[in-house]
C-alpha cells in the first residue's frame, strides 16, 4: 500500500507479492554431506557448499541474469538502486562494489552461459536457485527430488526483494462496477484460493489468507516467504522516472561487468551514467 500510495491518494490495491528466497536440492545436499541452507539459517551462517562438479554437469547456485537477484547483491551490501528520495541513481559507492564483486565469486559456481536457471534447477543439475514464489507450481510437477526453500542468506544487510503486482481500475470504466469486482479479487477467500494454487502470496495479513498459503505445499517452509517480507526491499515505481529505462541500463552493464567488459569496481558509475534516462520526468 505504501508503494501505491502518492501525495494522499492511492492508485491501486495490491494483487499479491512474493519475496525472493533460496530453493535448494535437498536431496543434493545430503548425498554431498552438507547441512542445507534452512539448517545452516537457523544455525545464524551461511558455509561454503562444496556442490560443483563440472564434469558432472552440476553446480552449486544459478539465479539468472535478471534484476532480482542482481539487485540483491546491490542491497545485501548496503547500496541501492536509488538516492534518498528516488530522484537518481545510488549505485555510485564502494558498498556496491563489494555486492558486485560477491556476484562474481559466486559465478564461479553457477552455469556458463544464459541458460535457463530455473529448468537447470528443476532439471536436478543446480543445488540452489534464487527466485520467487512463481517457481513453486513448476517444482511440484516437474522436480523428481526433494526439495525445499530458505530465507536469502545474510550480507552486510539483511536483504531480500520484495516483489508485488495490482489491480487497477481504468478511469474510463463503470467505477461502481469495477469496484465491486475490485472488492472480491482482493479478498481473504480469494487471495488465498489463489495462494493455494501456489504461485501466489496473499497480500492481506488476514488468518484465513495466509493459512491458505501456509497450508500450500510444498514447499514445506512456506515461512520463509513470509519473514523475508519483514526485511525485504520493494519493487518501487519511480513517480517521476521510468523503471523500465532505469532497469534497462542497470541490466546491461551489470551483463556487460559478467562479462569481464567492466570491472566491478565501475560497475556502480557505469551502471548510473547508462540508467540516468530512468530519472527524467
Amino acid at each position: 500500500m505504501k508503494e501505491l500510495t502518492r501525495n494522499g491518494k492511492i492508485y491501486g490495491l495490491p494483487r499479491d507479492i512474493s519475496t525472493m528466497v533460496v530453493y535448494y536440492n535437498e536431496d543434493m545436499f545430503k548425498a554431498a554431506g552438507l547441512q542445507t541452507p534452512a539448517d545452516l539459517g537457523k544455525a545464524g551462517k551461511w558455509d561454503k557448499a562444496a556442490l560443483t562438479d563440472a564434469k558432472k554437469k552440476q553446480y552449486g547456485v544459478t539465479w539468472g541474469n535478471w534484476r532480482g537477484p542482481d539487485g540483491w547483491f546491490v542491497f545485501s551490501a548496503s547500496s541501492n538502486f536509488y538516492n534518498a528520495d528516488k530522484t537518481g541513481c545510488g549505485l555510485d559507492n564502494d558498498k556496491t562494489a563489494d555486492g558486485a564483486k560477491a556476484a562474481l565469486n559466486l559465478l564461479k559456481f553457477a552455469p556458463e552461459g544464459d541458460a535457463d536457471g530455473e529448468a537447470q534447477f528443476t532439471g536436478g543439475q543446480v543445488g540452489m536457485l534464487w527466485s520467487g514464489r512463481w517457481t513453486t507450481p513448476g517444482l511440484r510437477s516437474g522436480a523428481k527430488f526433494k526439495w525445499d526453500v530458505a530465507e536469502m542468506p545474510k550480507g552486510a544487510a539483511n536483504s531480500t526483494w520484495l516483489f508485488w503486482g495490482l489491480y487497477l481500475m481504468n478511469a474510463k470504466a463503470d467505477q461502481k462496477a469495477a469496484w465491486e469486482v475490485m472488492k472480491v479479487l482482493t479478498s481473504a477467500e480469494v487471495t488465498g484460493k489463489v495462494a493455494g494454487l501456489g504461485a501466489n502470496i496473499p497480500p492481506l495479513k488476514s488468518a484465513a489468507a495466509v493459512d491458505a498459503f501456509l497450508k500450500s505445499i510444498p514447499p514445506n517452509n512456506d515461512q520463509a516467504f513470509v519473514a523475508g517480507a519483514d526485511y525485504a526491499m520493494s519493487e518501487a515505481p519511480l513517480w517521476t522516472g521510468n523503471f523500465g529505462k532505469f532497469s534497462d541500463g542497470f541490466g546491461k552493464v551489470w551483463g556487460d561487468m559478467v562479462a569481464g567488459k567492466v570491472k566491478p569496481e565501475d560497475f556502480g558509475k557505469k551502471a548510473c551514467t547508462a540508467s540516468v534516462d530512468g530519472f527524467k520526468p
